[in-house]
């Protein structure tokens, strides 16, 4: 009974805590991150972060040059005798890039302002990716997590198997072995009764020929050894 409860439960257990969607989702995430979290892989995550470390204070003077950008244009004008209009137009025609850019720092204003907070919360998520490689590859290396469910059911299916073959062999019914045993006591009662049968007639047949043998002058055999008439004629012979 304890090995039938154990298999039972090794059957109904991954099924009642959801191991097998469980499993699958396990293996969709290691599948996913496994490009992710290859050596080569973290080692060039770690080289844009230092990357990224050095835009930090980019980003910190752009939100202030984009407070200084009304400014440094009237100071451009006023010392070029120009207007601001004209300053423009002559950067954009002369300087492309860096009117674009000075025109722009205004609006990146707010996407400066967010580098700093944004660097500060990938940090831990590129150390945490840097210290757990190896145990990455090592739950990586085991075997399907599909697989786990069985790793449970097969076992359990075995013991429930095992456990009905003995109960069928301590339970089956008796009526196979009593029937057995009436027919083995027939058997030696019928052998008996022809023992029995069988030494009358040899008995019956040994006193018909007693006479017969004794007209003849010729001294009776006693055909058996075992019986009182025997024992007598031993005792007078060695009397005599």
């Amino acid at each position: 009974m304890p090995v039938l409860v154990i298999g039972l439960a090794l059957i109904v257990a991954p099924f009642a805590m959801s191991l097998p969607s469980k499993a699958s989702a396990g293996q969709k995430l290691l599948d996913n991150f496994h490009p992710i979290m290859q050596p080569a892989a973290v080692r060039k995550t770690l080289a844009y972060d230092k990357v990224f470390e050095h835009l930090r204070q980019v980003a910190i003077t752009g939100v202030s040059a984009a407070g200084e950008a009304p400014k440094l244009f009237s100071t451009l004008a006023s010392s070029l005798h120009v207007t601001e209009p004209q300053l423009a137009g002559m950067l954009n025609t002369e300087f492309p890039a860096a009117a674009k850019l000075l025109s722009g720092l205004p609006s990146l204003a707010p996407v400066f302002k967010e580098v700093p907070p944004g660097l500060n919360w990938y940090a831990p998520i590129v150390t945490t990716m840097q210290r757990n490689v190896q145990n990455y590859a090592q739950v990586d290396s085991l075997p399907n997590l599909n697989l786990f469910t069985w790793f449970f059911v097969v076992p359990g299916a075995l013991l429930v198997v095992f456990a009905a073959l003995g109960a069928w062999g301590a339970y089956r019914p008796r009526s196979r072995r009593q029937r057995n045993l009436t027919v083995l006591r027939s058997d030696a009662r019928c052998l008996s009764r022809r023992a029995r049968v069988g030494t009358r007639e040899t008995f019956r047949h040994h006193l018909a020929r007693r006479p017969s043998e004794e007209a003849a002058g010729e001294p009776p055999v006693d055909r058996f050894p075992g019986s009182r008439s025997h024992r007598g004629r031993v005792r007078r012979e060695a009397v005599e």
